[in-house]
């Protein structure tokens, strides 16, 4: 909420994100150092805190939404061995797998290919093709881009 109070302006964050607050702890003043009927003009100083303000709110809008998407069950989170398996180069397919338990049979039958395929797949002799990768994912249940490896 934005104030006009005397010669400072007065910005008091009631709302952030899905996030509702309660009355005010304090408010941040910022004194124009110029305006007019349709302006306001802060210093740099206070225009760097706004806009520090502004990235804060949206990060907190941000996370907000994640966490919607987790509790309905849109999205996943992994656990963070999974992503440092991922960084040292192990084969996505093969990381997720076996995060999922899947054996190479199981995630084979669950996605509709071969199992000798996916042990070609897995290692990398074979790239997968888009539909193979595609089937992959579903079972899976990660994002296709997760599973292509560049």
């Amino acid at each position: 909420m934005f104030e006009i109070d005397g010669t400072a302006l007065v910005i008091t964050v009631l709302k952030v994100g899905n996030r509702e607050r309660g009355p005010p702890i304090n408010a941040l003043p910022i004194r124009p150092i110029a305006k007019t009927a349709d302006s306001v003009t802060p210093s740099r100083a206070d225009f760097e805190i706004l806009a520090e303000l502004e990235s804060d709110a949206q990060d907190l809008a941000d996370a907000d939404a994640v966490k919607t998407r987790l509790a309905t069950g849109e999205t996943d989170t992994f656990p963070f061995v999974v992503a440092e398996r991922l960084l040292d180069g192990e084969h996505p397919v093969t990381v997720s797998r076996e995060h999922r338990a899947f054996t190479v049979r199981g995630l084979a039958e669950a996605a509709g290919v071969s199992p000798s395929y996916l042990s070609e797949i897995e290692p990398g002799k074979k790239p997968g093709s888009f539909d193979a990768m595609a089937h992959l994912a579903a079972a899976l249940r990660v994002p296709l881009a997760l599973l292509v490896r560049a």
